[in-house]
């Protein structure tokens, strides 16, 4: 057993310890009586195959055994895996668990910015085990579709299949009848073309886009469609009641109604906001449970035109690459109920009709 260096790799607060595990051995007997006595914090479990999952606990024991048992099985599934965990590093913290949660990502973060192979999906920005995406996409081409390298549109036949079995809802209707649907329409689609791989392949399954959804809708706020990849919102288009006193200082009648649209896109924590975008950064964006961090650019107006303008920057291009991808590699979204398939088959058209504009084939 020894001391694990930290200094300049981890959070201060952080002082691992390294446990070798003999094979078959527990957990209890290889921790002293004093490291049982404190159970709780966060540790790098080290497997046979040279792979590492950062975790964090209040009950090392017992989560210790759950991944001793989950591992062992997960392997005989995948011969490619090792089960056997051969260390234990880990760092005693009595600490809430909001906080242990973010130290945690914290680790994961730096551990993948070192080239260490991580077998966590949570927080991970691309998991290096990502076999559940895989599953349909090939490794090769998610790298590089991170790479922005993509000449043409990939959606196969997706663009020309009708989806007639899906009847319409009162809510798609509602937000196709709006006389702005075709600039709302143009930003989906822009987002989807930059951002999903593979789109026709994982739409309804690991991503969805809604009409009107209620979330957060009040008198005031009303959302007018969002693309949710997993369980977050990684896109989302919005109108906002303005109130009478900013009528009043438009010289607007302070008696009728006034909307003004407006949307976010999250980023990957690491993006690089060119500095003409700036002021388009919300400056303290909430993060989600799922993703960890997130950068966001905000905007009122056309969405279309902020649609264009963000995606036409790289390094905003690659940022929301990397956290729709990130979110992909999670698996199946929980959203995927809600999936509109009558305002997919609306940008799937669209993309579709761009894309023979620019081959010269459009009809």
């Amino acid at each position: 057993m020894s001391e694990g260096a930290s200094a300049g790799r981890f959070p201060d607060q952080l002082r691992f310890k390294r446990y070798p595990i003999p094979e078959g051995a527990s957990l209890s007997a290889v921790l002293p009586s004093l490291a049982r006595a404190q159970l709780s914090g966060v540790y790098i479990l080290t497997f046979a195959d040279g792979m590492e999952y950062v975790g964090q606990t209040t009950k090392l024991l017992g989560r210790f055994s759950d991944h001793k048992r989950r591992w062992e099985k997960e392997a005989k599934l995948r011969p490619e895996l090792s089960g056997d965990i051969v260390e234990l590093k880990f760092s005693p913290l009595d600490l809430e668990k909001t906080e242990l949660e973010r130290i945690e990502r914290q680790v994961i973060a730096k551990l993948e910015a070192q080239g260490a192979k991580l077998r966590n999906i949570a927080h991970v920005g691309l998991p290096s085990d990502s076999s559940r995406l895989e599953i349909v996409i090939e490794p090769e081409t998610l790298q590089a579709w991170l790479r922005g390298e993509r000449d043409t549109l990939d959606i196969g036949d997706r663009g020309e299949l009708p989806r007639g079995r899906h009847e319409p809802t009162s809510k798609y209707r509602e937000l196709s009848a709006r006389p702005d649907y075709p600039e709302i329409l143009a930003a989906l689609a822009s987002y989807v073309r930059n951002s999903l791989i593979s789109p026709h392949q994982t739409e309804g399954v690991f991503w969805g886009v809604t009409s009107l959804p209620d979330t957060n809708k009040s008198k005031f706020h009303q959302r007018l469609t969002a693309i949710s990849v997993n369980s977050v919102e990684a896109f989302v288009l919005y109108e906002d009641r303005l109130p009478p006193e900013v009528l009043a200082e438009e010289g607007l009648p302070v008696d009728e109604e006034w909307w003004a649209t407006g949307g976010f896109f999250n980023l990957s924590p690491d993006t690089a906001i060119p500095e003409d975008l700036l002021e388009f950064a919300d400056p303290d964006p909430k993060g989600y449970r799922t993703s960890g961090p997130v950068k966001r650019l905000e905007y009122s107006g056309s969405p279309a035109d902020a649609a264009d303008e963000f995606l036409s920057s790289p390094a905003v291009s690659a940022g929301s690459r990397k956290f729709a991808m990130g979110l992909l590699l999670k698996g199946r979204s929980i959203q995927a109920k809600y999936h509109d398939y009558n305002l997919a088959d609306d940008i799937f058209a669209l993309l579709q009709k761009q894309e023979d504009e620019k081959n010269g084939s459009a009809p």
